[in-house]
């Protein structure tokens, strides 16, 4: 049986394992502070934050990129609307003859309207 102070240890550890890895962006916490326990066991002198740096390094899927690493994020970016919406930019969003209802339904996505819609635009 371990003694009180050994228990305050190995939570104290423990505490900064977690802290260290929410700081690094850990996405799989657990995994990675499993990994971080055996490094410990083997290397139980090294600084917690040197071997989460470590860890990072050699094991990169268990982070999320660093905000300097991730690509810019674009405003707007994300699936186009269906054809007919106007930031699609296609042809009935520039107004190409087409009835103003069947466009009102095919936006709303009214299940006949839509119908109606897809049926005039394969006769172009």
């Amino acid at each position: 049986m371990r003694s009180a102070g050994e228990t305050i240890a190995s939570l104290e550890r423990q505490q900064v394992i977690e802290r260290a890895l929410v700081e690094a962006r850990a996405i799989a916490p657990l995994t990675a502070a499993r990994a971080l326990a055996g490094a410990l066991k083997d290397r139980p002198g090294v600084p917690i934050e040197k071997l989460v740096r470590e860890l990072r390094s050699t094991r990169p899927e268990l982070f999320r990129p660093a905000a300097s690493d991730a690509a810019p994020r674009r405003v707007g970016a994300g699936v186009m609307g269906p054809a007919g919406s106007p930031r699609s930019g296609g042809p009935i969003a520039a107004g190409a003859g087409r009835d103003d209802g069947v466009l009102r339904g095919a936006m709303a996505g009214d299940r006949k309207s839509l119908a109606e819609y897809l049926r005039r635009r394969r006769g172009m």
